[in-house]
């Protein structure tokens, strides 16, 4: 089966992985005894072969689809591994049913001390109410704070209510490690122009989309990479005076794009693709249509199932999108890849959803993905963001971090978009 991660993180990166793929392909089955030329195995070291420079490899490496397993493990279960998870953590597989899931301490850890705990269970319970009462009872020491629990656990200032907060009940911030963002179909007509795209950004009140959305906890983003990152947080302090709602630059922009006025540029439909909309999301695109309005635009909302959009987005069929991108791994580089277009696969845009093309963006993306962490590759994140922003590639809107709420005597527990981390937990 060919890995979703394949051609974008490790085709063309390590030596020999190619021809060892193909050969698999002829025998119809990997030899896992034979490695690729670039990959050796000897005890507890493994090196790894690079045709080029590969700074995000150490990020990508902490992937769980990126881990290491032992062959032996792969013979014994074959096609059934999935089954019989096989790692080095802080934890084990304990049991599970149809109601939970139970961890058990790894007893020969690396760590000393670690972890903790002695078990950890997961329950599995699908209806919301039932999850904010049963945390209400101290039944559930950690739950993830979604917007359908809200109004049972907070405030409308979204900090724990008085009744929660009086029994010592926390809430913990995730790292925010995604992105949502308006994106424009520079390959468009309408949207070619990036004076065009500025109208739209300076229609909207970014402040107040990132709310509606994601509630008072958000951050709103000024730029492509979260502030967890310090390429991303050096951007961010340079601060974005351009970036508010201005009606009068909206009208000045649209003049430059080549239109008489506001009235003149034809209408338009905004995407905003999901599965499984809640209210809030519904809430918010209705906004953002009321914003777009006001401003003398006429755009319609199209809310659609994502696999629909994605078939539309292959054949460049869309103008404007709502959309959010979390990341595959924690670099900086996962976030600025978005606007490549320099290596395009097969001809296809991939993940550059906006069809976004620069030759400066690209060069300064290049830098970025070869250089360590250091002043030359926040210099070439940093340049690369400000022509992005120029550009108005993107409108940015917030970042995106999980809330948690912990019962008293909870400490340690550590999530963002990307994993849960229980080895450092520990309960009194």
């Amino acid at each position: 089966a060919k890995s979703a991660y394949y051609e974008i993180f490790v085709q063309h990166r390590f030596v020999g992985v190619e021809a060892w793929r193909d050969a698999a392909a002829r025998q119809r089955g990997a030899d896992y005894a034979a490695p690729p030329q670039g990959i050796h195995a000897d005890g507890d070291e493994v090196v790894l072969e690079l045709t080029e420079p590969y700074p995000a490899l150490r990020a990508l490496l902490t992937q769980p689809w990126a881990a290491i397993l032992p062959i032996e493990a792969i013979r014994r279960y074959g096609p059934t591994l999935g089954e019989h998870p096989v790692g080095t953590g802080p934890f084990r597989f304990g049991d599970q049913d149809a109601a939970r899931l139970r961890l058990v301490r790894f007893e020969g850890y690396r760590l000393k001390g670690k972890p903790a705990l002695a078990e950890l269970r997961f329950e599995f319970i699908a209806e919301d109410d039932a999850r904010a009462a049963r945390f209400a009872l101290g039944d559930l020491d950690v739950l993830d704070v979604y917007a359908e629990v809200e109004a049972k656990l907070l405030d409308k200032k979204q900090a724990l209510q008085a009744e929660h907060a009086a029994k010592g009940r926390k809430l913990l911030d995730g790292e925010p490690l995604s992105v949502s963002y308006l994106a424009y179909n520079c390959a468009s007509p309408l949207f070619a122009k990036p004076a065009m795209r500025h109208a739209i950004q300076r229609a909207v009140d970014r402040d107040l989309l990132a709310k509606a959305m994601f509630g008072d906890r958000v951050l709103r983003a000024d730029g492509p990479v979260p502030t967890a990152f310090p390429e991303g947080a050096v951007f961010a302090a340079e601060g974005w005076k351009e970036g508010g709602r201005d009606l009068a630059a909206v009208a000045a922009r649209v003049k430059e794009a080549g239109f008489a006025s506001i009235a003149a540029v034809p209408e338009f439909i905004v995407d905003m693709p999901g599965d499984h909309l809640d209210a809030r999301a519904k809430a918010a695109g209705d906004l953002l249509i009321a914003q777009l309005k006001a401003a003398g635009f006429r755009p319609s909302l199209r809310q659609e199932p994502i696999a629909a959009f994605y078939e539309r987005v292959a054949k460049g069929d869309f103008v404007v999108a709502w959309l959010s991108w979390f990341a595959d791994y924690p670099d900086a580089e996962n976030f600025l890849l978005l606007f490549r277009s320099d290596k395009l696969q097969n001809g296809e845009w991939g993940s550059n959803f906006g069809r976004y093309s620069d030759p400066e963006v690209d060069r300064f993306y290049l830098e970025v993905a070869g250089f360590q962490p250091g002043k030359e590759r926040a210099f070439a994140a940093t340049a690369m963001q400000r022509r992005l922003r120029a550009e108005a590639a993107w409108t940015p809107i917030a970042f995106i971090r999980r809330t948690t709420a912990v019962q008293k005597g909870v400490d340690g527990v550590a999530e963002n978009l990307l994993r849960w981390s229980f080895r450092d937990a520990s309960k009194k």
